[in-house]
């Protein structure tokens, strides 16, 4: 009984250590030590969503919002729109396990998230419920971007469309691509 309860406390502070080591280390500005081991510590950190962006602190956080869409042109020509939820379009209650939406969103664009984004123009298409007949389908990921203007500025006119940015493209030659 007592060699089960120290083998439990020890796989505890080995898996604590090799957490905080793995968060430490993912959270260091660019330096030689963070370029050797963000590979390793990337299979802990990005699947379980844990990775920080320096973009979102302070002296300089982003001001602008960001939305993610996906647009998918059918093999009628037809063309199809999917919005990714945004935590505005929840209540306070509902917001709370969503918060990472936010954040999913604003690391489409990161250029080590490629599987990401193929996952999420995937489910897009998934969401649209397109019939068989309809493919291939070509598939675009899209930012759409609102400026926010600098602190002590007049508000932008709320009804300036927003920009949009192209994350990236896919295409699915059948249904079953979409279902894999």
């Amino acid at each position: 009984m007592r060699i089960r309860m120290m083998a439990r406390r020890g796989a505890i502070s080995i898996f604590l250590v090799l957490h905080l080591a793995a968060v430490a280390l993912w959270n260091l500005p660019a330096c030689p030590l963070r370029a050797r081991f963000e590979g390793l510590a990337a299979y802990y950190i990005l699947p379980t969503g844990l990775w920080q962006y320096w973009g979102m602190f302070a002296p300089d956080p982003i001001r602008d919002t960001l939305t993610a869409e996906a647009m998918a042109m059918d093999a009628q020509g037809k063309l199809h729109r999917f919005g990714f939820p945004k935590i505005a379009d929840y209540s306070f209650w509902a917001q709370i396990p969503r918060v990472r939406f936010s954040k999913f969103t604003c690391n489409l664009n990161e250029p080590t998230l490629r599987v990401h984004r193929e996952f999420a123009a995937r489910h897009a298409v998934r969401q649209m419920n397109l019939p068989e007949e309809a493919f291939p389908v070509h598939v675009e990921l899209n930012y759409q971007l609102w400026r926010s203007p600098p602190p002590g500025s007049p508000p932008i006119d709320p009804l300036t469309p927003p920009i949009q940015i192209l994350i990236e493209s896919y295409r699915f030659p059948t249904i079953a691509e979409v279902r894999s």
